[in-house]
C-alpha cells in the first residue's frame, strides 16, 4: 500500500496541513470494503481521496487470513504517516 499510496500522491496539487491521516474501514469477511471514511483529515480533500481510493483498492487486492467469528464484518482503525 506504501509504494501505491507513494504514486498516487505525486499527483496531488493541493497543500497538507496535518501530516498523519486515520481511516477508519469496514470490510465484509473476504476483506472487501464496505465503507472507509476519514477520523482525522490531512486538510486537503483531494489528499484524504487519494488515501481512501488506495486503501480501497489494496484491500480489495489482498485476501483476509480466515477467521472464526459470529460478525459479519470487521472494523479497523488505520493511521497513514506523510
Amino acid at each position: 500500500m506504501k509504494m501505491a499510496l507513494s504514486r498516487e500522491l505525486l499527483s496531488a496539487t493541493e497543500n497538507i496541513t496535518n501530516n498523519q491521516i486515520k481511516v477508519q474501514v469496514v470490510m465484509d469477511l473476504q476483506g472487501i470494503v464496505q465503507e472507509s471514511k476519514i477520523q482525522t483529515s490531512s486538510g486537503s480533500r483531494q489528499v484524504d481521496e487519494i488515501v481512501l481510493q488506495t486503501i480501497k483498492e489494496t484491500f480489495n487486492y489482498t485476501k483476509l487470513p480466515a477467521i472464526q467469528t459470529n460478525k459479519r464484518k470487521i472494523s479497523a482503525g488505520i493511521i497513514i504517516n506523510l
